[in-house]
């Protein structure tokens, strides 16, 4: 069968030819990898394309058998729901840092040829994190939404702190509870964490609530919103929209904010690097991804 089949969207794509992929559940409506890639792949002259991959959770496993025995797929990038259900199904071949996060966005071929996996947004959300705000560590910091980014972030972000209990992370989910033990920070509940949230010097939302069909929603309330201190930095890693729902709220309180756009930018550069480096070039991909994601800015 070939993988186009296996595809909510039409797609005209030779599949004996290299090319690259973006997969989730829709990323077709919206998502900016492709454009950075082939931006970068046109600009290095190299003949290969990045096409958005639709698929319904019931195809993704068979998506990926078919990937992985595609030796002209080099790799790409996963996109939400299924960055923690591809890990899982590659999870003999992924990085050790993607092992102790739980969940993946890139993929590529390591030198022997198989298809692996690794996770760049964590560290492309603590780039950017440090970039506004040149010290973490001694910060209390209040994590929401761990999901597939959600642990990458959480994962970095404690590469900076030396104490990890200045990590609070809110989830849902009985499993959030299960990871906060596992990297040792602590849990606090979904419900809860409102009456507390002035307590935060960093607040990053790593939830959905503020993107897509939930863009009118926010992870913390009008009157959360307005519990939080003045001196704090609220950090949505949501690009689009930007500013979010969140966001907004914040700026009308003058509370210091970022969005995700620079996370978004060097997490496609990094990944980028990962599906080409076997190739033995050396591409200025950030500077060439900058050039093209101002333009879409």
């Amino acid at each position: 069968m070939k993988i186009i089949n296996l595809l909510k969207n039409k797609l005209d794509i030779n599949e004996e030819k290299n090319f690259t992929a973006i997969i989730g559940s829709n990323p077709s409506k919206g998502a900016r990898s492709p454009l950075l890639w082939n931006y970068t792949f046109n600009k290095n002259n190299i003949d290969c394309k990045m096409h958005c991959f639709d698929v319904e959770e019931n195809n993704i496993e068979e998506v990926i058998n078919q990937l992985r025995n595609n030796n002209f797929f080099l790799g790409g990038a996963i996109a939400v729901p299924y960055k923690e259900k591809i890990f899982d199904l590659l999870k003999n071949n992924v990085t050790p840092e993607a092992k102790n996060i739980g969940s993946i966005n890139c993929l590529f071929r390591n030198n022997n040829g198989d298809l692996c996996g690794t996770n760049t947004d964590g560290e492309a959300s603590v780039l950017a994190l440090k970039e506004k705000t040149n010290k973490i560590n001694g910060k209390k910091i209040l994590l929401i939404g761990p999901g597939g980014a959600g642990k990458a972030v959480s994962a970095y972000i404690l590469k900076s702190m030396e104490r990890p209990k200045d990590l609070y992370i809110s989830g849902r989910s009985k499993k959030t509870i299960e990871f906060c033990k596992k990297i040792n920070c602590n849990f606090i509940e979904w419900h809860s964490f409102e009456t507390v949230i002035d307590d935060f010097d960093i607040i990053i939302n790593c939830s959905t609530l503020g993107h897509g069909e939930l863009m009118n929603l926010s992870p913390i309330s009008l009157e959360g919103v307005k519990k939080i201190k003045k001196s704090a930095l609220i950090y949505d890693i949501i690009y689009d929209p930007s500013p979010t729902k969140l966001l907004t709220s914040a700026i009308n309180r003058n509370i210091n904010t970022l969005d995700g756009k620079k996370m978004n930018l060097l997490q496609a550069s990094l990944a980028f690097d990962y599906c080409i480096r076997s190739s033995s070039r050396n591409f200025i991909t950030f500077e060439l991804m900058s050039e093209e994601f101002n333009k879409i800015n």
